[in-house]
């Protein structure tokens, strides 16, 4: 393969290479030092049997700068890309990083920036905490792979579409309440093709889920052919604690749902919290002058916080870093919302998402 020694004050690119028939390492780069730059783009690097890492890259001194982008990267028996020291500065992004036993591993401290990659399967890496149902090539060590790429890195260039995912359900075990932020991709939109996207749910075997029908105010079955959609919710009971994928649509999508007359079970369609006010601005009033929510309420179950919002009540300001207060509304999670009158819930996620979404 290709060895850099330590440089000093070096501009260096590896780029529009096939690299491939070596036995320990494809690129290996001793030394990023603070007044370095390195580029690794565009090339192909094959392991074949008896290669053992891809990329391998010792040191990244503090303002060091290393990209590596736009590169195949497979075949690997240790790692893909292995990072011995901490790489704050390295910025590792639309790759194809599959087919290697470990796609990328950092080896010590600090946190490695690797979102944007294809990892070879549209569940994306397989991360032990941070996305252990994912069936893509492993990651190890604290890495930032969301989001990840559900299609390889070229289709996303030419299409400039943010094919992501992110492992953003958190699941306890019993009963929790779920919904998504966006519109999901057709591939994994169903209840059926959600639980079991990757190496699937720990759902409970014999009453996974339910949802609420609002216009006849009564539990039902969740069927495997049931879409998920932005501004819904249902309830979902786990076997064990477990992480679930978001895919996001690439197709045009616009969020929104009829709530009618009673209490109606909702899902928060935006990425950041909201307060229940703002969430629900749309359903404040509806049609002809009328009232429309008066309570919400967030249920004590699973991990979701308890509380319980009248129409009118001051919601308290929220600091980042500080615990939510009371009646803040967060992605992924359930409330019911009771209506005097029927009105139309609008979301605040669009797809599709561009590619530095």
């Amino acid at each position: 393969g290709i060895r850099i020694l330590p440089l000093a004050g070096s501009h260096v690119a590896i780029e529009n290479l096939i690299i491939t028939d070596y036995t320990n390492f494809g690129i290996w780069i001793e030394e990023v030092k603070a007044e370095d730059v390195f580029i690794i783009r565009n090339n192909v690097i094959q392991g074949v049997a008896g290669s053992l890492i891809g990329i391998k890259v010792d040191v990244v001194d503090a303002e060091g700068s290393l990209t590596i982008e736009q590169n195949t990267i497979t075949g690997n028996e240790t790692a893909g890309i292995k990072l011995l020291a901490d790489v704050d500065a390295a910025t590792i992004q639309l790759n194809d990083i599959t087919g290697n036993t470990v796609g990328l591993e950092l080896a010590a401290g600090g946190t490695a920036d690797a979102a944007r990659n294809w990892w070879g399967d549209i569940s994306g890496p397989k991360h032990e905490t941070g996305n252990p149902s994912g069936m893509g090539d492993r990651v190890i060590g604290p890495v930032i792979f969301e989001p990840w790429l559900t299609r390889d890195f070229q289709t996303v260039i030419d299409d400039n579409i943010g094919y992501f995912g992110y492992a953003w359900v958190d699941l306890d075990k019993g009963w929790n309440i779920l919904s998504t932020p966006f519109a999901l991709n057709p591939a994994a939109d169903t209840w059926g093709e959600f639980v079991t996207l990757g190496d699937g749910l720990a759902i409970h075997a014999t009453s996974p889920a339910v949802r609420f029908d609002a216009k006849i105010q009564a539990w039902v079955i969740v069927t495997g052919d049931y879409i998920l959609r932005p501004c819904d919710a249902i309830y979902v009971r786990m076997a064990a604690a477990d992480k679930a994928p978001i895919l996001v649509s690439p197709e045009v999508s616009v969020p929104s749902r009829l709530l009618h007359p009673g209490w109606n079970l909702v899902g928060l369609a935006h990425v950041e919290p909201m307060k229940a006010t703002g969430a629900l601005t749309s359903v404040w009033q509806v049609p002809g002058g009328l009232t429309g929510y008066t309570v919400v309420v967030s249920p004590p179950i699973g991990h979701q916080p308890s509380w319980i919002y009248l129409r009118g009540e001051e919601i308290a300001d929220w600091q980042p870093g500080q615990p939510l207060p009371d009646g803040w509304m967060e992605r992924t999670r359930g409330y019911w919302v009771f209506m005097l009158n029927e009105g139309t819930l609008a979301g605040f996620t669009f797809t599709p998402l561009p590619l530095w979404y």
